[in-house]
């Protein structure tokens, strides 16, 4: 049996029923049914049809459908993402500024991409997902080799 625990981390829980949100939930729902400890890290955002710039959801821990989840401040600063956005509609090229602000200021915790640090103690294995998004790119880059990509 696995020892370690797991966590799930992924910019958007419950609310949104969306493909990441649904296979994380999907996997710590199985995980913890199976006797492996399964968690998720998430932001206070609701779905990536609201503003990703504002807590909708309080910080802090709660249960979420079984699951232990703990919620996190989304980071508040968005023209950078913005301006990316707007080259990209208009069919001009980016620069490598510009990809970086794609992910550093798209839907982001720095709080919880912190946290995160305070589990590469072994005892966790930590998932993040989906992969296109600022959350994912900035624990992964922060963390490099210590969290899996799904």
């Amino acid at each position: 049996m696995l020892q370690k625990r797991i966590v799930i981390v992924t910019p958007w829980f419950d609310g949104f029923v969306g493909g990441a949100g649904t296979l994380a939930q999907g996997m710590a729902r199985e995980l913890n049914r199976r006797g492996v400890q399964a968690s998720v890290f998430t932001t206070c955002s609701r779905s990536p049809y609201d503003d990703w710039w504002r807590d909708h959801y309080p910080p802090g821990r709660s249960e979420i459908a079984g699951i232990e989840t703990q919620r996190f401040p989304v980071n508040r600063v968005r023209a950078p993402y913005d301006a990316a956005i707007k080259k990209i509609a208009n069919g001009r090229s980016l620069t490598t500024e510009d990809e970086q602000n794609f992910f550093k200021y798209g839907i982001n915790s720095d709080e919880l991409v912190e946290a995160l640090a305070g589990l590469l103690d072994g005892d966790h294995e930590l998932l993040a997902l989906p992969y296109f998004q600022g959350l994912t790119h900035s624990a992964i880059s922060t963390h490099p080799g210590k969290i899996s990509l799904i």
